[in-house]
């Protein structure tokens, strides 16, 4: 056995036991297992979990499954869709919690954008050139990244350094981390769909193999185009290009059949974030970074790019110079990892976290308050983070009285914003936080961003003509209906990750997320 196989076995042994599947996942699996599975029992399994149902039916009424009329519940679901898809959506959005908890903003914001990409490009690549099993496409190009986010959950920052470096160099990943590691983390991914003891065709085609012959199937060449689409879209790897169009057996794609993907791919991608409440980077144009992307192909020569793709094709890929001092600082993670405990290591929800702050124990006791009435009268609740940005070297520039009295009116544009029975706290030296009963998710982002507009608009009477003198950002969380016994720190937390992630993309903006 190698170093590399025996490190990815301990790794999926203690990724294994931090990350298990929640009990109707697991009910399910059992369930499709037995062929006299009635669509009875399975809606019944999956109606004990709200949240789940709830984003199974928002996503089978998107765009994406294109079905002629809504689909009120699970029965409808299960007449229109039949059991396989249904059972497949059920597997994909049951996913461990603990995976995605303390992950960085920005970390998870980029994989959640490369993810709906691929799984939404692997449905549409189907589609369009006729191939079967879209269904199984979509969940496996939903799945085929989870080990990425094991690795930055077990390795830690030095996993995460090594990623935005592999990131702004608009790297291949797989083959970087096949360097640095011996392993990728899309064969943890499907060794952790194994050990989950998900169906054996998704765990292949997640790896990209045929299970009896080790050849790659039809539905792994469909995950890799979509990854080479994912390359291109997300990461500005200009020669995905190339790539995508070059092989005999991708004739399809063509340069017309790919203009349309790309037409239809942006505006799914957008519905599919939403409906599952996940904010994505802002600012992103497929179509120009296709155009972009043409345009420097066109101007190197076509000799240069040919050798350039037999290069990544046939030859190994050269390593950089950081490659070796990045493998020991990943080597030294992973044994630290593997020598403490698994019960110390076990990450905690991020809603589990402590509030410690007396103002933001007020807030708590508040917004307990606010949960009980808005489920008395079945109502949405939102809360609102404001907090100045860069709020230190505001008093550094302005000086502590200005800073102070820009606070003050921070505090009064707050209490000015146009909500019945809105609740105003100042939690921190330079955080604000707003409690929005009868408030659901599209109207907490509209009027936060009413006054993002208000605070901008302040620039010509208190900045110094050089550009924006105070900016804030700020994290809205909203539950549509607080269910029983609803922990009121959930929403705290929820919008203090929006917060992390609207201070993290510069400031100056709002990031929102529904608690389903």
């Amino acid at each position: 056995m190698s170093v590399a196989t025996s490190t990815l076995d301990r790794l999926v042994q203690q990724s294994g036991e931090l990350y298990s599947l929640p009990a109707v996942a697991v009910e399910v699996l059992q369930l499709a297992s037995d062929p006299q599975t009635s669509a009875r029992q399975l809606k019944d399994c999956i109606e004990r979990d709200p949240a789940l149902t709830t984003k199974i039916l928002r996503v089978v009424n998107s765009s994406l499954f294109g079905l002629s009329k809504q689909v009120h519940d699970l029965n409808q679901a299960l007449a229109l869709l039949g059991l396989k898809p249904l059972k497949l959506l059920v597997l994909g959005f049951s996913l461990p919690d603990a995976l995605f908890s303390e992950v960085a903003g920005d970390v998870l914001t980029r994989y959640w954008q490369r993810t709906l990409v691929k799984a939404v490009a692997a449905r549409e690549i189907c589609e369009r050139s006729g191939a079967k099993h879209s269904d199984e496409a979509f969940i496996a190009g939903l799945l085929q990244d989870l080990g990425l986010l094991a690795l930055v959950q077990q390795v830690g920052p030095a996993y995460v350094q090594f990623l935005d470096r592999v990131w702004q160099e608009q790297g291949n990943l797989r083959q970087f981390e096949r360097l640095a590691l011996g392993f990728d983390h899309i064969q943890l991914s499907a060794r952790l769909l194994e050990h989950w003891r998900l169906p054996t065709s998704l765990v292949e085609a997640v790896e990209g193999r045929d299970g009896a012959l080790g050849e790659s199937t039809p539905l792994s060449r469909v995950l890799d185009l979509a990854e080479l689409v994912t390359a291109l879209l997300c990461d500005g790897r200009t020669l995905a290009l190339p790539e995508l169009l070059k092989e005999p057996a991708n004739r399809s794609l063509t340069r017309s059949w790919l203009d349309q993907l790309i037409a239809t791919l942006e505006e799914k991608v957008k519905q599919l974030a939403d409906v599952l409440s996940l904010e994505l980077p802002r600012g992103l144009n497929y179509r120009e970074v296709l155009d972009r992307a043409r345009q420097q192909m066109a101007s190197m020569a076509n000799e240069v790019v040919a050798d350039l793709l037999r290069e990544r094709a046939g030859a190994p890929l050269d390593a950089p110079q950081w490659i070796d001092n990045d493998a020991r600082a990943l080597s030294a993670a992973l044994e630290a990892a593997f020598a403490q405990p698994t019960t110390q290591r076990r990450p905690q929800p991020v809603a589990s976290a402590p509030i410690a702050a007396e103002d933001d124990q007020l807030l708590l006791a508040g917004l307990c308050e606010q949960v009980a009435a808005c489920r008395q009268m079945r109502t949405a609740l939102s809360l609102l983070l404001v907090e100045a940005d860069r709020f230190a070297e505001v008093i550094f520039r302005e000086g502590l009285e200005s800073a102070t009295a820009w606070i003050d009116w921070l505090r009064g544009a707050c209490e000015r914003i146009d909500h019945e029975g809105l609740v105003c706290l100042q939690t921190r030296e330079a955080r604000l936080a707003v409690m929005l009963p009868d408030c659901d998710r599209a109207q907490a982002a509209r009027l936060g961003n009413e006054l993002l507009r208000a605070v901008r608009a302040t620039e010509t009477s208190l900045g110094d003509g050089e550009g924006p003198a105070f900016t804030v950002s700020i994290g809205a969380a909203s539950v549509t209906l607080p269910p029983k016994n609803f922990p009121a720190e959930d929403l705290v937390h929820a919008a203090d990750r929006c917060l992390y992630g609207a201070r993290a993309s510069g400031g100056d903006v709002l990031k929102s997320i529904e608690i389903i």
